[in-house]
């Protein structure tokens, strides 16, 4: 498992259990216990961690966490 902090929340990169050479992300935020989670497996944890980081940027422009 990957994680990475950024923006008050970590982005955690894990392969999925569902999928078996995929991966999954979730967003968690740092002041609440509040957590996204990616809806699908990506192929790569690259592609996972770039997928996470596009959501990052949409919940922090919307002011939710």
């Amino acid at each position: 498992m990957t994680n990475i902090t950024k923006r008050n929340h970590v982005i955690s990169v894990f392969p999925s259990e569902q999928q078996p050479g995929s991966y999954r992300w979730s967003i968690t935020a740092l002041s609440t216990t509040s957590v996204t989670q990616s809806p699908y497996a990506f192929a790569t944890a690259l592609g996972a961690t770039m997928s996470a980081e596009c959501w990052l940027r949409v919940i922090v422009e919307r002011g939710s966490e």
